[in-house]
This record gives structure tokens, sequence and C-alpha cells, in this order.
């Protein structure tokens, strides 16, 4: 199984943990509210999605409160069947603040290492993440480490509530600790795939700072393509693939920010990984997939599409999945890892010298 596949087997863990909780308790609060809205008076999809986000969210909220009433009030199996089920839902709906006192009163009242135990403590300190108390965060999640019954644990579930904690500090540019975090999960977390997920992780955060590896390959007609040769300019190298829907999803915003800042001293280095895929074809099959999505989408950024390079290239960066963006600056230096959206957005206006730095962002980067 290649690195890729493997995160993409973690992703479908944690979600496979969560789901069928997560989508009961959604189907019973789209029931409950449909008379509600009477089938009218929206304007839009999206108006009609952000509602109904906003019932089930509510729902839930509901629920985790009388499943957690209700562990207090009962004795026995029945109470540790109420609590269980309360964190499962706090936790599968970004909730943790719902069942934190629960999670607090449980942890109080019972010292035994059970599951019961091991999700209270994770609610605690995604309740912790959430309110952007990352000390006690870490404190906590090292605390969870250290308990007996986490090795027995589910791995789906760390990597569910570690993965967004680590999001998040990077989304704030606490990057040293960022990398705490991952320290943390690598040497004191029993399970392996645990371990090799946020080693991987850890990697690329302690790349930034340092000189962005060499990429060179054959672009789409055949041209070499080097990242060198692109020192001067503020690179985005892009990992992506045309299997990868949140790769396509990703391709608009992409060429917006080139059409922003291109005139800028702005660029995107593309590295395809069609390839990667056991049932991907010869390399002429990928090459030729590989251009047809380029030009259906206005895609004019060089692309390396060496087959015999691609694994070289994702490893030399760290890459376990995509897509996967890199900041590179006019020196060659990574200075963005894991960035999306507004926050990428805003990374390359700051490194081009168009926007301000947010919070200790500038002061963390590269140590």
């Amino acid at each position: 199984m290649t690195p890729l596949r493997v995160a993409a087997a973690l992703s479908a863990l944690a979600l496979g943990i969560f789901a069928p909780i997560a989508a009961t308790a959604q189907e019973k609060g789209r029931d409950s509210d449909s008379k509600k809205a009477g089938g009218s008076g929206f304007d839009s999809i999206q108006e009609i999605d952000t509602h109904y986000r906003k019932v089930q969210a509510e729902y839930l909220r509901r629920q985790i409160a009388d499943l957690s009433d209700l562990a207090t009030r009962k004795k026995g199996d029945d109470a540790e069947a109420a609590y269980r089920r309360a964190f499962h839902l706090a936790l599968a709906s970004d909730q943790p603040d719902a069942a934190e006192k629960a999670a607090e009163a449980y942890l109080k009242a019972s010292k035994t290492p059970s599951t019961t135990r091991a999700l209270a403590l994770l609610v605690d300190l995604s309740a912790s993440e959430s309110r952007g108390d990352y000390d006690a965060a870490l404190g906590q999640l090292r605390t969870f480490l250290k308990a007996p019954q986490a090795e027995r644990f589910e791995p789906g579930l760390l990597l569910a509530v570690g993965g967004p904690m680590l999001q998040g500090l990077i989304r704030e540019g606490k990057y040293d600790k960022a990398r705490d975090l991952c320290r943390a999960l690598v040497d004191e977390s029993e399970l392996p795939i645990v371990r090799d997920h946020f080693a991987a992780r850890l990697k690329r955060i302690e790349m930034l700072g340092k000189a962005a590896p060499e990429i060179a390959g054959t672009g789409l007609d055949g041209e070499k393509v080097r990242l060198s040769d692109l020192k001067g300019k503020v690179v985005l190298v892009s990992f992506w693939a045309t299997w990868c829907p949140p790769c396509v999803a990703e391709t608009p915003a992409l060429k917006e920010l080139e059409s922003r800042f291109g005139d800028k001293g702005f660029r995107i280095l593309g590295v395809n990984l069609d390839g990667d895929r056991e049932d991907a074809g010869d390399a002429k099959a990928v090459r030729a997939r590989v251009k047809r999505f380029l030009v259906n989408h206005a895609v004019d950024w060089p692309n390396i599409l060496e087959v015999t390079a691609r694994e070289d290239l994702a490893r030399n960066y760290g890459v376990t999945a995509i897509p996967e963006l890199f900041l590179v600056d006019r020196d060659g230096k990574i200075v963005g890892v894991e960035q999306g959206g507004e926050d990428l957005e805003r990374a390359v206006a700051q490194v081009l010298g168009e926007g301000n730095s947010r919070g200790d962002r500038a002061s963390d980067r590269g140590r």
C-alpha cells in the first residue's frame, strides 16, 4: 500500500467510526424540522443547506444534553452507555463543549480505565482546543496517551481528534505547538498507524524555514520543469491528482490566486500523482488523462508528469495525502504548509509583501 493509500484508509477509518451515529442524528433532525420549514420559503440551495446545518447542529446539541442528563440519573451499564453515546456524538458533530461538563464529571467520578473514560478525555481536550486553549489541550492529550486504555483504542478516533487540533494550530500560525502535538503523538502513542501519520505531518512542519527540496521532471509537452528555475518568485507547490475530488474542487481557488497575484511575482507549480493508482494505466494513458483535465479546466501553470519521479518527489516533501500545498518564498525556503482557503490567500499576500502577518506566525516560522 502506498503512502497515499494509507492516508485514504485513515480517513475512511475515522469517518467510519462516526458516520453511522452522525448520519442517524442528522436524518432525525431533518424529519423533525421539515414541517417547520413547510417545504417553501427558501431562495437558494445555499440558504437551505445553511438552515439545515443549523437545525442538525441544534438537534445534536439537544440530544447530547439529554444523554448527559440521562447518564447522571442512571447507574452501572445504563449510565456508561449514555455517557459513551453523548461523548461520541459530541466528537462526531464537532461540539465537544456540549458534553464538556459531563466529561469532567465522569473523569472525577471514575478512575477505572475504560473506553468511556478515554472518550471523556478526548471530549475534554477537544473542548479546550476549540476555545484556543492549546496548552491545556496538549496537556490533556498527553494524559490520554499515558492512560492504559489508549493502546486499546480505535486509531481512527485519535486521528479524528488530533488531526483537526493540529490543523487549528497550523491555521493560527502556532507552529511550535503544532510540533509539540506531533511529537507527543509520535513519541507516546501505542498505535503505529497514528505514529506514522503524525510523523509525516511533523516532517512537513519541520520543513518550515528550510530550503525546499528540488522538484524537477517532465512537463505536459515534454519540457523540463524545475522549481529552482523559479527562484526569485513566490511559488505554491501543489501535489494533486485528477482522481482526487478535493484536488478538483481546489482548482478554481488556485486559478483565482494566480489571477490575483500572478503579476506580482507569484507562480504555481503542480506535481501530478495520477500514476500512483494501481489502475492508472501506462504513462501514455496517464499523460492523456492529465492533459485533458488541464485543458478542460484552463489550467496553464506547469505540471510535472514524469511518472518515474512522482514517488520520490512526494517522499521528499512528506506527502501522504492530497491535495498538499507548500508555499515557497523568493529565496527558495518553505514558509507555509497545510494551508488553504483564506489562510493561504493571506499567506501568499504576506510573503509577497502585500499583507500583515497574523499572530505569531512570522516569529514561529522556521524555528
